[in-house]
């Protein structure tokens, strides 16, 4: 007849499962802070990492060195913006 485990180590196992599995904490890469202001209207590309949205990232025109080497570090392409309205919706007038 098998050994039977005690609730004890049912949970010993699996608490030793847990903490293997949460040694390594999730990286977060945050974008570098700009040292000025900027406004929505200012992007003017954004980088966009295909199968990893969370990876998507805007540029302005004196950050295109940064948009470059962000789409060949993570495999992305760098957009230009402001993007084409879809199927031939009229431009707001501002």
């Amino acid at each position: 007849m098998p050994h039977q485990r005690s609730p004890n180590e049912v949970l010993s196992d699996r608490a030793a499962r847990m903490e293997v599995m949460t040694e390594i904490p999730p990286a977060r890469q945050a974008p570098p802070r700009r040292s000025h202001t900027v406004q929505v209207s200012d992007f003017t590309m954004v980088v966009h990492v295909p199968g990893q949205p969370a990876a998507v990232r805007v540029f302005t025109d004196d950050e295109q060195d940064e948009a470059h080497g962000y789409a060949a570090a993570t495999g992305g392409t760098v957009v230009p913006l402001p993007l084409p309205m879809p199927g031939g919706v009229a431009e707001v007038v501002r």
